[in-house]
């Protein structure tokens, strides 16, 4: 059924709570162990609690905004019969190039194969990772951004602008209304991030990379719109 995880009977077992947990590549678990997301962390913790008692299904994916995951509730989800829907939105969505569309294109016929990657290059570019120093990486890394953000005199961002914080709570709301209306309990999750009050060399590290895929955004920027989105939340 395309979920991540054990396969799960359109049809409810008697009894049963059953818990959807939806959300982008953070709920997906891209780069956790099989088992190690933290939706089959919480089906763990759950039936340690009462056994047999609650069922989680993670249908989460990659780049899943508010209205994609809407439009799959209203397609797909909603004939699973969930009593709960767990979301985790990922705010800095609303800090690229363009808004979220609100209606979600469906394609139709086959879906053209991605183009081969040599499992050479794969290798080559975990290796560089481990080898390459972390200074030179968040230093490519922020020359990546100012390159796709328009180059060397570019300015991001420096907080988020109100009308795409605005579009954020909108969509919010408007998934949160859809499962409502099917009598389905909603629980919204926060955003969390690594980053405190200051940054260590790591925390540098790991926000170049991030801004890598954001370049609109400044690192404040980024850490505003996540603060302004759980207020919103």
């Amino acid at each position: 059924n395309g979920f991540r995880g054990p396969g799960a009977a359109v049809e409810k077992p008697a009894g049963v709570v059953r818990v959807v947990v939806a959300g982008a590549s953070e709920t997906f678990g891209l780069y956790e162990s099989p088992g190690m997301e933290y939706a089959a962390q919480l089906d763990s913790v759950l039936e340690r609690a009462e056994p047999g008692r609650f069922e989680v299904i993670n249908a989460a994916s990659a780049g899943m905004t508010p209205p994609r995951i809407r439009f799959l509730w209203g397609a797909h989800l909603r004939r699973f019969d969930p009593d709960v829907l767990v979301f985790y939105p990922s705010p800095a969505f609303y800090l690229d190039a363009r808004v979220p569309r609100d209606t979600v294109r469906v394609r139709t016929g086959p879906v053209p194969a991605p183009p081969p990657r040599p499992r050479l290059l794969r290798k080559i570019s975990i290796v560089a990772k481990r080898v390459v120093p972390g200074a030179l990486q968040a230093w490519v890394n922020e020359l990546l951004a100012r390159r796709e953000a328009g180059g060397e005199e570019a300015e991001p961002w420096e907080a988020p602008p109100p009308d795409r914080v605005a579009a954020f709570e909108r969509q919010v709301t408007e998934l949160v209304d859809a499962v409502r209306r099917d009598s389905v309990r909603v629980v919204l999750a926060t955003h969390a991030v690594r980053f405190g009050g200051s940054m260590d060399a790591a925390d540098r590290r790991h926000m170049a990379g991030w801004r890598k895929f954001y370049p609109l955004a400044s690192a404040d920027c980024l850490l505003e719109m996540d603060e302004a989105a759980n207020e919103a939340i």
